[in-house]
């Protein structure tokens, strides 16, 4: 393989690039049509979707044996039963099916991305990674003019109909771009923990500038902490006598046992006394209140619809149904409350579904010895009754995550050819 290639930057790669833009929202430079807008908002990812269909047609050939094909392949098969179940019992606009039916559907970029990853994730990496940064910097730049002028420089007045942009404490909030900046942290995380030099303070900066935007523009303590957990485990793997084998088995086991306790109530308890740890003040907080609410009624949702759950489907605030989904007050959200939220809407058989999920990928930590793997698993453990993947707005990191897991798992198996696995990082 010669040098002059390795700089080469394919069609698959651009698109992915691409894909990456959206995800940061380009930057929050551009102002777009309404339309366009409308078509990669937070959970809306019906763009996101089309380029999928691009990819998989163009680099979706490939070993049809991946080891989470399974995965992808009956979580679509289930949300396709609860769309269809929704349109026969609820009878609602077909549009309020459709966009989070086509976001899950974003899961087969899984197929084209494992194929690009062959080759090219050493560069998908460092793009990532550029692009983060960059994102960081602006945003940071926004915050703090924002809190000196009073001023917003961003393209990011249409968020306000969205709850993506909020003004807490006299600080402007911008949590958009959460999802994939969590994802370049735990990736640079990853790689600073490895044996090679080289980059560290490349992916150093990263992670700082990350928890900047988590603490001071996203401001959601949860992703902070959730990070900072992930780094201390990557501290005691690397430094600790311990076997991989047991830490991933107290990780794993840590999912279980919070699974349980979420089922049983016992989560209003624990929400009550870390509450002030993770989001502030109990006093005047409405977040607060809204997650201890969501708790109990879609708890009671779970009891009632064990099987299929309320459905894919998002009414309007107009639709004679948005209360069904949001409660009482309208101000209930199956993501706030993580996997019970999941459940709620998809019933009971997504929660075994993940639980297989987890072993699975715990099994694949294991095998590979990757950190990037080690630390996107612990991630997704840790905010599973918070931040669980299984949401629309986060529908695109499981994605990823579950095709680095594959390009990982080949390479530590031998399964990519020499001139693959050369790249691969």
């Amino acid at each position: 393989m010669n040098t002059s290639s390795r700089g080469k930057i394919s069609l698959a790669v651009l698109i992915v690039m691409f894909i990456f833009m959206i995800e940061y929202r380009f930057f929050y430079l551009i102002r777009f049509p309404d339309f366009f807008q409308k078509l990669f908002t937070y959970q809306n990812k019906t763009l996101l979707f089309l380029i999928t269909i691009v990819l998989c047609i163009l680099w979706g050939k490939g070993r049809v044996k991946l080891q989470l094909s399974k995965y992808i392949v009956s979580l679509l098969i289930w949300i396709s039963i609860s769309a269809i179940y929704c349109i026969i019992v609820y009878k609602p606009h077909l549009n309020e099916v459709l966009v989070p039916f086509t976001a899950y559907f974003s899961l087969l970029l899984y197929y084209p991305l494992v194929n690009i990853m062959r080759r090219d994730l050493g560069k998908l990496i460092v793009i990532l990674t550029w692009f983060n940064i960059m994102a960081c910097i602006i945003l940071l730049m926004q915050f703090v003019v924002y809190k000196e002028t009073g001023k917003l420089f961003l393209s990011v007045y249409e968020f306000y109909k969205t709850n993506m942009l909020t003004i807490r404490d006299g600080n402007v909030r911008i949590i958009y771009s959460s999802t994939i900046v969590s994802l370049s942290a735990l990736i640079s995380m990853g790689k600073i923990f490895d044996e090679e030099k080289r980059n560290k303070l490349f992916h150093w900066t990263n992670l700082l500038l990350s928890l900047l935007y988590f603490y001071l523009v996203s401001q959601t303590r949860m992703y902070v902490i959730s990070l900072l957990i992930v780094f201390v485990l990557l501290f005691i793997r690397k430094n600790s006598k311990l076997q991989l084998s047991k830490i991933i088995s107290f990780i794993f086991g840590i999912s279980i046992i919070s699974i349980f306790f979420s089922l049983f109530g016992f989560f209003d308890y624990v929400f009550n006394l870390i509450n002030p740890l993770l989001y502030g003040t109990y006093q005047n907080d409405g977040s607060y209140y809204a997650r201890l609410d969501g708790i109990q009624y879609y708890l009671n949702v779970i009891k009632e619809k064990t099987v299929l759950g309320l459905g894919m489907f998002d009414p309007d605030r107009t639709s004679i149904f948005y209360n069904l989904v949001h409660g009482n007050t309208g101000k209930l959200f199956y993501t706030d409350i993580g996997i019970l939220g999941s459940m709620a809407k998809l019933g009971a058989p997504v929660l075994i579904w993940y639980i297989f999920l987890l072993r699975k990928l715990g099994a694949i930590v294991l095998n590979v010895k990757e950190n990037v793997v080690f630390s996107l698993y612990s991630f997704i453990v840790l905010t599973t009754i918070t931040l669980v993947v299984l949401d629309p707005q986060r529908i695109f990191f499981l994605t990823f995550s579950m095709a680095i897991f594959e390009a990982c798992l080949e390479k530590a198996t031998g399964q990519c050819d020499s001139e693959s696995s050369e790249l691969i990082y």
